[in-house]
Formats: structure tokens, sequence, C-alpha cells
């Protein structure tokens, strides 16, 4: 297990068994490049896969600003049984 899967989990068991993760791209304001949260949502899409959590909603969102866009996505999670039990 990557620490940042770790992390998700032990994140989830803080909050009663659920959390959420923000990840997105897109061009900032300026026209630079803006990228982040894609090593989360790849370690969450990989405990959802061992079956140590369980994807409850995405919520898709745009941001504009000067013309540009960012994507954002939202994703939704909680512990199953097996990934509270999980030390």
């Amino acid at each position: 297990m990557t620490k940042t899967q770790a992390a998700l989990l032990d994140a989830a068991k803080l909050h009663g068994g659920q959390a959420a993760i923000d990840c997105g791209s897109g061009r900032g304001a300026l026209g630079g490049r803006v990228s982040f949260g894609a090593r989360e949502r790849a370690a969450l899409h990989k405990l959802a896969e061992m079956g140590l959590v369980e994807i409850t909603n995405r919520i898709p969102s745009v941001e504009y600003n000067r013309g540009n866009s960012i994507h954002t996505t939202t994703i939704m999670y909680r512990l199953t049984p097996m990934g509270a039990n999980h030390v």
C-alpha cells in the first residue's frame, strides 16, 4: 500500500468513514497549465478495486477565469467494512 492510499484511508477514518478528494486540470487565469489531484485520484481508484473503499458520488464543475477554464471533480468515498478494519 502506498503512502497516498494510507493517507486516504486515514482521512476517511478521521471523518467518520467518509471523505472526499478534489482533482482537476485546465488553464489558469494567466494561461498557465493547472493540474492537481491526479495521484490521489489514482490511489482512490486502486483502493476501490481492492474493495477497501466505495466511491459514492462524483461532482464535476468548471471554473472560468479570464477566458480560461479549470475542470474540477470532487470524488466522495466511504470506507467498506474491510477498509475500516484495514491496519
